[in-house]
């Protein structure tokens, strides 16, 4: 099945963790994008792929990603073994799907970590889940990362990386 983009996007085939870093610095921000995972033939795909940011305070690296259908953290300075999973949130799109569009949001507003997402039939974003930083404030380079030990081919689309200001997002939960 062809998929259809519009714009600009980037395709890897992967079998390992991919990084790509965002040239500028970032305090509050709010990222968007859109994936779709395409399934690899004749190969022992990815059952667990995570997609999300690698956010850099000071030299001390926090990830923050959608996984399944859930959100997983690794917190600040912390380790792999160590990460967070917040499996609870019963939400309804999973980046395990092959074939599935799902448009996400991550906004990085006071040192609090928002996650959003929806279809792309879907005007509104509903929110997901809302995580406290153990980042110190200040500028901050990020990094696209994408978690994954086995093969997978995916498709992100739809980049969108700013600065907020304190008058945007003023009604975040």
């Amino acid at each position: 099945e062809k998929l259809n983009i519009t714009g600009a996007y980037f395709n890897f085939k992967a079998r390992t963790n991919v990084n790509y870093t965002f040239n500028d610095t970032y305090t509050d921000f709010v990222y968007d994008f859109s994936h779709v995972r395409r399934e690899v033939a004749n190969a022992t795909n990815e059952t667990n792929p995570g997609v999300g940011l690698i956010i850099n305070t000071n030299g001390v690296n926090e990830h923050v990603s959608y996984y399944s259908n859930a959100i997983r953290i690794v917190p600040a300075g912390k380790e792999w073994a160590d990460r967070v999973n917040v499996t609870n949130l019963n939400l309804p799109h999973s980046v395990q799907k092959y074939d599935y569009q799902i448009d996400f949001r991550i906004i990085r507003k006071n040192n609090v970590i928002y996650f959003y997402y929806k279809s792309p039939t879907e005007t509104e974003y509903k929110y997901a889940y809302k995580y406290a930083s153990g980042l110190g404030s200040g500028e901050s380079t990020l990094k696209f990362w994408y978690s994954t030990s086995f093969a997978v081919d995916v498709y992100i689309f739809n980049v969108k990386i700013r600065e907020i200001g304190a008058d945007e997002f003023t009604n975040l939960p």
